[in-house]
């Protein structure tokens, strides 16, 4: 599934991801959790551990990731995974894992078709829901999925575990 989104600095193309991409995928996450890190709690990241679970996602045929370019250059992401709700079996659920545009990319429109396709797609997995994981502290994020008819129903919170020994 791709589309186009009109961006000030030209036409952005979303695509699905292929192999080639993996390594500005895992560059982009990282550059997503460093901007996290700044704002809250510090995120470990494990470069050639990221690469094997989005490879193992893309195999299993329970993920997808997407590609936002813009003049031919990827500009933003969306990793997105299929599962089985834990308590209650037949519901689907599709979760956004990481949603991430380049800075100079952002309020053009691109953010937004990454979510209709990821939308898109896990309808079409037969999802029952969609789950996302914002940044907590970004008041924009959580005005964008609002708008979009998401519903906040719980906050996360994530601490380091001290040393043992």
């Amino acid at each position: 599934m791709g589309g186009i989104a009109e961006a000030a600095t030209g036409r952005a193309c979303i695509r699905d991801a292929r192999d080639i991409d993996l390594q500005w995928v895992v560059g982009a996450i990282e550059r997503c959790l460093t901007e996290l890190a700044q704002r809250s709690q510090a995120v470990s990241f494990d470069p050639a551990a990221t690469g094997r679970f989005l490879l193992g996602l893309l195999l299993s045929g329970q993920g997808r990731i997407w590609i936002a370019e813009v003049d031919g250059q990827p500009v933003g992401l969306r990793v997105a995974q299929l599962q089985h709700a834990p308590f209650h079996p037949r519901t689907i659920l599709a979760t956004g894992i990481v949603w991430y545009v380049e800075p100079p990319h952002r309020g053009h429109g691109i953010g937004g078709q990454l979510v209709e396709v990821f939308e898109h797609w896990a309808q079409e997995q037969g999802a029952t829901w969609l789950s996302v994981l914002p940044m907590a502290s970004a008041r924009s994020t959580r005005a964008f999925y609002s708008h979009r008819g998401y519903t906040l129903v719980e906050e996360h919170f994530i601490k380091g575990v001290p040393d043992v020994g």
